[in-house]
């Protein structure tokens, strides 16, 4: 009897030392799934790719958004890929969106902070093939498509071929714009701290350009002497309501070196840059920059094609010398202001 009680308690120690071991067993195997996923090797979240901060690009698509400063913007020289990764590497873009022009081949890349498109849209733009993504788990759970803004009474009735100036908002959709003037004043209605807009469009290729603009602006608005595009601005939240005299054009005056014909200054481009489109020579450009704070150096360029013009303004990052311009498709002049690159 005595025996036979050894044997099951025996038996029921086995057991148990079996039922330990399964359990290690399973632990070790969970275990190992956590340092895999810790090793970031097979997991990835809200879409994005293995390695990634950015969820897959969306060919064909929109994600609106409000432009950040340090955008290359137009005459990027990167292609959609390299400009997904601009966005993941970049502190607080949360999306991008790549434009190639269907007629010059000009390629933009624009980085996102805030406002964004959840989903992106389908791009109605014409001119320009679209392709855009979202970073760092933005849009990760998608919401509503915003409704367009109406304008209200916050702005003034529209001034057709005037030009009201003013330092442009990083927020502008800038050059490639797919609406007409009536969408550029709504935008500007409810963006905070708009004051005014001007909507731009080619008389030449059609492209169309919204700037948004938050300071400077001229009271009461200019005739515009742009000979290569129509303009319509007008004003909003009060801005210009008791008109004061127009401001006197900028002078370089010492503030600016001479300029550098054939020469590209690199640099980070500002928000306030007028971009491409713009309407005036390498000498306004240099004024531009001597007028405007924080402005270090400008470059002015002109395709070899199409004839259009662009001026960006530059705070940062300049190439000290200038170096030979390299783009085949634009020539470049450039310059430095307040002393930088001496």
């Amino acid at each position: 009897m005595a025996r036979a009680s050894l044997l099951v308690a025996f038996s029921l120690v086995a057991l148990a030392a079996g039922a330990d071991e399964s359990c290690s067993s399973g632990a070790e195997e969970a275990a190992l799934l956590q340092t895999g996923n810790s090793q970031g090797r097979s997991i990835t979240a809200h879409g994005a790719r293995a390695g990634s901060s950015c969820a897959p690009p969306l060919p064909g698509k929109n994600n609106g958004g409000s432009n950040m400063g340090s955008s290359p913007g137009s005459g990027y020289g990167g292609d959609a890929s390299s400009c997904e990764q601009l966005c993941g590497s970049t502190g607080g873009c949360q999306g991008w969106t790549f434009m190639q022009s269907i007629q010059t081949s000009t390629k933009q890349c624009w980085l996102k902070d805030a406002n964004l498109y959840c989903p992106a849209q389908d791009s109605t733009d014409p001119y320009n093939t679209y392709t855009s993504g979202f970073c760092n788990g933005a849009c990760s759970s998608p919401g509503p498509t915003p409704s367009p803004p109406s304008p209200g009474p916050e702005c003034a009735s529209p001034l057709p071929g005037k030009n009201n100036g003013g330092s442009n908002m990083g927020s502008s959709p800038g050059s490639g714009y797919g609406g007409d003037a009536s969408s550029c004043e709504q935008l500007c209605g409810s963006t905070g701290g708009c004051q005014g807009w001007t909507f731009m469009q080619s008389t030449q290729t059609s492209t169309k350009q919204c700037w948004l603009k938050d300071a400077n602006l001229y009271c009461p608005a200019q005739d515009s002497t742009d000979q290569y595009n129509t303009y319509t601005s007008g004003f909003c939240n009060g801005a210009c309501s008791s008109p004061g005299p127009t401001p006197s054009p900028p002078s370089p005056g010492s503030e600016c070196a001479s300029p550098l014909p054939g020469k590209n200054n690199g640099g980070s481009n500002m928000g306030s840059s007028p971009g491409s489109g713009y309407g005036g020579d390498a000498s306004s450009c240099e004024q531009l920059c001597g007028s405007t704070d924080g402005c270090q150096g400008w470059t002015f360029i002109q395709s070899t094609q199409t004839s259009t013009k662009q001026c960006w303004l530059k705070d940062a990052n300049l190439y000290c010398p200038a170096q030979d311009n390299t783009d085949q498709y634009n020539t470049y002049t450039s310059g430095f202001c307040r002393g930088a690159c001496r």
